[in-house]
């Protein structure tokens, strides 16, 4: 049976949800993106990215670099931590699918 702390720690994972994962997927591969791009090339409406966005800083996973006149976002040592397992269970669904 799950405690309320292990139930309670599986709602962070909900909270970041599709755009919070897709953001840290793709900064993963990209390193760091401006702010209208990011949201640009991932299809996300203004909304649901600042949202995302919100809660990617909320728990540390991302941090912005002003580099005169854009914005950058990039990902901390806790974001990149977090998308690399993330990247894993990706490539793992992936093989599992093709088999």
């Amino acid at each position: 049976m799950l405690s309320v702390a292990k139930v309670e720690k599986l709602h962070v994972l909900e909270e970041l949800g599709e755009h919070g994962i897709a953001i840290l997927l793709y900064l993963h591969r990209r390193g760091r993106e401006y702010k209208r791009a990011l949201q640009t090339n991932l299809r996300i409406g203004a909304v649901p990215f600042y949202r995302a966005l919100s809660t990617l800083y909320k728990y540390g996973l991302v941090t912005e670099v002003r580099e005169f006149p854009r914005i950058y976002v990039t990902l901390t040592e806790r974001g990149r931590q977090l998308a690399a397992v993330l990247w894993q269970a990706e490539e793992l669904l992936r093989r599992w699918k093709g088999a």
